[in-house]
């Protein structure tokens, strides 16, 4: 029974993504439909379909997977429901390194390094404190406060930079994912890797969720852990370094796999988050785009706008840890 519900689960979840991409391919300021395009000889339509709709759509559906997924490792390795990279700091950091290399003059070519380390240097502060800071909620604090403190830093920089640089660093504050969906399939690469990792390795990941000395020893394993640390913070960078700060992909869709598949085994919330993270960033560009015409409003809006309450919501929930 369980197996046939995720079944049916699974292809519902299929379905409506692939509606969603082809809505996403349908709307654009050109006003030109998605049969229009592909059945058109002219350069001029295939360049938008090819150059500017798809990559973006395969973009915004990746980076959804990407944050989803680091958000339930984190929710997992914490052991905190309030846990993702926006909430504790990753996304923050992961910016901060983006802007500090644009700031020092670094290539582009070389920002998504910027991006790797900020994150993981984030990452490493929050499991320190976590040793010293035994309320979770207070550990959701700390990590909103690191959030702020790599804002100011960044807000500073980019008062510093060169007017020609503002454009570039601009960019990573809004959480839009129209810029760079060039990269896609370098996203997806990503998540693929860390799909296949993580089912190698679920039922390591599985023993986070008990609370036992058997459960403790493996969280406590350093090649686990590092392997998990070192996946979420490459995960969000590379998301952070092509889409900029989009929040509480990682929160929302976790809870809502968990509580559809009735299960917090890894190897069916993983790949069903992440799908959720998909769809959910995806409907955030799609409304993005039919909301705001012909101007960019950037899909981090629309994920803080849903997520917010939720995350107030989980806070305040007995759910909540803490």
């Amino acid at each position: 029974m369980f197996k046939s519900f995720k079944l049916n689960f699974f292809l519902v979840l299929l379905i409506t993504l692939v509606s969603l991409i082809f809505i996403s391919l349908s709307i654009g300021s050109s006003g030109l439909s998605f049969f229009e395009l592909i059945s058109s000889d002219s350069i001029f339509e295939k360049t938008i379909f090819y150059d500017l709709r798809l990559p973006r759509t395969m973009l915004a559906v990746f980076v959804g997977c990407l944050l989803a997924g680091s958000g339930l490792l984190l929710q997992s390795l914490l052991q905190n429901p309030l846990s993702e990279p926006y909430t504790l700091g990753l996304s923050g950091g992961a910016s901060l390194g983006t802007v500090l290399f644009i700031a020092l003059g670094v290539s582009t070519d070389f920002v998504a390094i910027g991006s790797f380390l900020g994150c993981w240097a984030v990452t490493l502060l929050i499991l320190k404190a976590r040793k010293i800071i035994f309320n979770s909620r207070s550990l959701i604090l700390f990590g909103v406060m690191i959030s702020f403190l790599c804002g100011a830093i960044v807000t500073l920089l980019i008062t510093l930079l060169e007017p020609q640089n503002l454009p570039t660093a601009m960019f990573w504050l809004i959480g839009q994912v129209g810029y760079h969906g060039k990269y896609w399939p370098l996203v997806a690469v990503c998540f693929f890797v860390v799909l296949i990792w993580v089912v190698k390795n679920h039922k390591k990941l599985d023993m986070f969720l008990i609370d036992t000395k058997t459960a403790n020893a493996i969280r406590k394993d350093s090649g686990v852990r590092t392997s998990v640390i070192l996946l979420v913070s490459l995960m969000t960078s590379v998301a952070v370094c092509f889409s900029g700060l989009i929040g509480f992909v990682g929160l929302l869709t976790p809870h809502i796999a968990k509580m559809y598949l009735k299960t917090s085994k890894h190897l069916s919330s993983f790949l069903f988050s992440s799908i959720l993270g998909g769809i959910f960033l995806l409907l955030a560009d799609v409304l993005a785009r039919w909301l705001g015409g012909d101007l960019d409003i950037p899909a981090g809006s629309i994920t803080a706008i849903v997520g917010a309450p939720f995350f107030i919501y989980i806070l305040f929930s007995k759910r909540a840890v803490g």
